[in-house]
């Protein structure tokens, strides 16, 4: 299994999420999931987000729905950690 599990807190950062996505998308390394919170943005990140996983579709893009606001960028990525696929070979932050 060489599935590579992206972890991604979003927290007010739709000026940069584009590029970001952009760069996932174009990734050689095909079997990838991208699993993402909202960590209390007040711009359009979730519309960024929602969107992007409407285009790349098949389920590859997820959003972890619970817990939500703000938790803090720590507290964040250890309820996306905790929340991975436990098939995953890897994770990226």
């Amino acid at each position: 299994n060489d599935l590579v599990c992206i972890l991604l807190s979003v927290h007010n950062g739709s000026k940069f999420l584009a590029a970001q996505l952009e760069s996932l998308s174009a990734q050689t390394h095909r079997n990838w999931m991208l699993l993402w919170r909202d960590d209390g943005s007040q711009d359009d990140s979730s519309r960024i987000m929602e969107a992007f996983a409407d285009q790349i579709g098949g389920g590859r893009v997820r959003k972890l729905a619970e817990p939500t606001g703000q938790l803090g960028i720590t507290s964040s990525f250890l309820s996306l950690l905790a929340s991975a696929p436990a098939d995953a070979a890897f994770f990226a932050f």
